[in-house]
């Protein structure tokens, strides 16, 4: 019975509670946008195979038609779940498959670029008025960061 009284009491002095999930999420995009950024291939012209291979390796899939080609690159596990966060984070997530990098190419040379990203959005809520400044924000009780 004490610990239900103890309980609230408790989560106003550590500060703040709150829950994170974490996914992946795909992000494309044409040659033409990269180029215009630059590109992790080094120059502004489109990458040919060469500077793909050199680069990323040989993709673990290839699919051909015609003259277009979309290669396949696994770039790690990706996780799926949830951080509930009392005191310390307690991660419950699980391995679902892999990340991927998919790359097409167009006579030899690279036309768009589709990648996996893992996100984690996390709430935070507290009622102590010192932990709202560390979240970001002076008028409400809980705050959401996009990304940790």
């Amino acid at each position: 019975m004490r610990f239900l009284f103890l309980l609230p009491l408790h989560l106003l002095f550590i500060g703040c509670v709150g829950i994170g999930t974490v996914y992946s999420e795909k992000q494309s995009s044409t040659t033409a946008a990269v180029l215009e950024h630059g590109t992790i291939y080094g120059s502004k012209n489109s990458p040919t195979k060469e500077k793909i291979i050199a680069f990323h390796g040989e993709p673990y899939k290839k699919i051909i038609d015609g003259n277009r080609e979309t290669w396949y690159y696994k770039k790690g596990l990706a996780w799926g779940g949830i951080i509930p966060v009392v005191i310390i984070p307690i991660p419950l997530l699980l391995p679902y498959g892999y990340n991927e990098t998919v790359i097409q190419l167009e006579n030899d040379q690279q036309i768009s670029i589709e990648s996996d990203h893992t996100i984690s959005p996390t709430a935070m809520c507290s009622l102590v008025p010192m932990m709202w400044l560390v979240h970001g924000s002076t008028n409400s009780w809980c705050h959401v960061f996009k990304s940790w």
